[in-house]
């Protein structure tokens, strides 16, 4: 993942106030090769870094507002637009 200095602080600022580890907070950008992560936790900050990070959503992001961005990603998970057999 990839954060500017300001993203960081507000990211650490609110883990601190989730009364959250700020040590796990520095390994998340290296969970795909951090032992300290389950299988089936990097699997699913993979899935987060593609959503948040993907060519995807950045081409969505042009066309759209962060809202309607997020709205879309929301709804996706909400009807269950993901194909059911991939493994």
């Amino acid at each position: 993942m990839r954060w500017s200095r300001r993203r960081t602080f507000t990211r650490r600022h609110n883990w601190r106030a989730a009364g959250l580890p700020v040590d796990l907070l520095r390994r998340l950008d290296r969970h795909d090769l951090d032992a300290g992560f389950s299988d089936a936790e990097r699997a699913a900050l993979g899935l987060v870094d593609a959503v948040a990070c993907g060519g995807a959503v950045a081409a969505v992001r042009r066309h759209s507002s962060e809202r309607a961005t997020a709205e879309l990603i929301a709804c996706m998970a909400d009807h269950h637009l993901f194909a059911d057999d991939h493994p």
